[in-house]
């Protein structure tokens, strides 16, 4: 008996549709009160290195040099005249940011409303500092 021969379909069809994960995200974007983001430690400079990383650098820097200011006053004996409140604000306005925002983040900038309260949460840590210094040093006092 000869062998029926059967053909392969010649239009298949992909179930889907246009666009991704992408377009969802970027529809989302435009939304009226979606939030802009203030994490830019996964960017890259222009050498390739992540911004998080160069952050990090100048972070630890001045920690260093806050740190030889702490001593050098401890040394001299006299009250402690580190501005630490000057030392945790930086030029972008974000906590613990000390590099410029990307231009295409502006609208990331924060209200006075926003500022005040990043100042008040600054000024809270500083003062628990102090605090725990005060603590340390009378405790060796003794």
């Amino acid at each position: 008996p000869p062998i029926p021969l059967t053909t392969p379909p010649r239009h298949t069809t992909l179930l889907g549709g246009k666009g991704g994960f992408g377009t969802l995200l970027k529809g989302q974007s435009k939304q009226a009160g979606a939030r802009t983001t203030l994490d830019f430690g996964a960017c890259r400079d222009l050498s390739g290195r992540r911004l998080r990383h160069v952050n990090d650098e100048i972070k630890l820097r001045k920690w260093r040099e806050l740190k030889e200011q702490r001593e050098r006053a401890a040394k001299s004996g006299g009250k402690l005249d580190v501005d630490e409140l000057g030392a945790l604000q930086t030029p972008s306005g974000i906590r613990n940011w000390h590099l410029m925002v990307p231009g295409w983040s502006e609208g990331a900038a924060f209200s006075n409303k926003g500022k005040r309260k990043i100042e008040r949460q600054l000024q809270k840590e500083v003062r628990g500092w102090q605090s725990k210094e005060d603590k340390v040093r009378k405790a060796k006092e003794e």
